[in-house]
């Protein structure tokens, strides 16, 4: 009977002791609610909240470079485009060759895109080249062009150049241009392996590689491809290995091959290497012949090879 009433007595202390506390955090609960409603009410005025605000451009432009890519008046312009989601707005310049021949940085193209349900970007252009390689403005804008962009990492580009009337009838020139993010140059702890595919290109009659793969790695601004290029049959052809630069350009964060070649015309190819394992170069042996940085004649488009 005595161990019965201590029992009872000690759990009469418990709920006792509960419903106090319980009492104690509600008083707060409820006092700190108050407060938290006075404050929203005195900094947002009545009926509204406080909106945190963003940059409408945060994580919205993308910029990509590419090659080849088709204008007007010329082939396998080196070239890099920039893709503006908050204004839905799309840019692209590219190297233009003077009188002189030296290569100068020009805008070609600028309009506007929407996205379509699949996906597709389609894209008017307030702004296109012509066969002098001038930008024009178009009104109304040349409709028609079209773009797939994986955001962040690499874009393919089908965009139009005018071409002279024939018979009173306007035409416009297209091809699709494969692109990858240009932003900052590779650093590589070891020496990734990619494969690629050579770009077709109609002026070159004989090339010298269809595909292959290449190990890159960087040291500072050095960036070294050590490439085995193949032909489609059974020619084997000799591995190469190669050093470019990376320097930030008017194009963005691209490798020069040559090792410091990127004034010169005739012999340069710029390649841009992604963060996502992306790759693209753009070259033209016709200007010059020899060989590119990963042992064919043309250009070529990549991506990080599977472990």
């Amino acid at each position: 009977m005595v161990i019965a009433r201590r029992t009872f007595a000690f759990r009469q202390r418990v709920v006792n002791t509960l419903s106090q506390e319980i009492s104690r955090r509600e008083k707060i609960l409820s006092t700190m609610l108050l407060g938290l409603g006075f404050v929203v009410l005195g900094s947002s005025g009545c009926g509204q909240t406080v909106k945190p605000t963003t940059s409408p451009t945060t994580g919205q432009v993308d910029s990509y470079f590419g090659g080849p890519f088709n204008v007007a008046g010329s082939e396998l312009q080196k070239s890099s485009a920039t893709f503006d989601h908050a204004a839905n707005q799309i840019g692209v310049s590219a190297f233009i060759n003077t009188v002189s021949g030296a290569p100068v940085p020009t805008q070609i193209i600028n309009g506007t895109f929407a996205t379509a349900d699949t996906g597709f970007l389609s894209i008017s252009e307030n702004f296109a080249t012509t066969t002098s390689g001038v930008i024009s403005p178009q009104n109304p804008p040349l409709a028609g062009a079209w773009a797939v962009e994986i955001p962040g990492a690499g874009a393919l580009a089908n965009l139009l150049s005018v071409l002279p009337p024939v018979n009173g009838i306007s035409a416009v020139r297209a091809a699709p241009a494969a692109m990858a993010e240009n932003t900052v140059c590779p650093s590589f702890s070891n020496q990734p392996a990619f494969l690629y595919v050579t770009v077709p290109n109609t002026k070159v009659t004989s090339d010298t590689a269809d595909y292959g793969g290449v190990n890159i790695s960087t040291q500072g601004s050095a960036v070294s491809f050590s490439a085995q290029p193949f032909l489609i049959g059974p020619l084997h052809q000799a591995a190469t290995t190669v050093t470019g630069g990376c320097s930030n350009t008017n194009l963005g964060a691209l490798t020069a091959y040559p090792l410091n070649s990127f004034g010169t015309a005739s012999n340069l190819e710029l390649i841009s290497i992604g963060a996502s394992g992306l790759l693209v170069s753009s070259f033209n042996s016709s200007n010059s012949g020899g060989l590119g940085a990963f042992g064919g004649g043309t250009g070529v488009i990549g991506v990080a090879e599977a472990s």
